[in-house]
């Protein structure tokens, strides 16, 4: 979805592969989807800030999306309406940082 906007998109299918990805590309972005089903996020999340404690995160879980305390002040963004308020949403937070 959001690569059909113009955003350059990577994804992962495991924290390892997370990992990998962004070491190679190091983005001026990372959304994190945390789930029960998602056990290595947080693991994924803490090397991260470890190796690149100035690296933007945002975590996705269904209700919205969630910035690292870490890089604005932990402010909650209201669940999406649909797709194109996502879009907005992502876009919003890449020009606020």
């Amino acid at each position: 979805m959001l690569s059909t906007h113009g955003y350059e998109v990577d994804s992962a299918s495991n924290s390892a592969e997370a990992h990998l990805t962004w070491e190679a590309t190091r983005p001026d972005l990372v959304l994190v989807a945390l789930s029960r089903h998602s056990p290595g996020a947080l693991e994924f999340l803490e090397r991260i800030k470890r190796l690149s404690p100035k690296q933007r995160i945002a975590f996705v879980n269904s209700e919205s999306l969630h910035l690292s305390p870490l890089f604005y002040n932990g402010e909650l963004i209201r669940k999406a309406e649909g797709p194109e308020d996502f879009i907005e949403q992502v876009g919003a937070l890449l020009a606020a940082l």
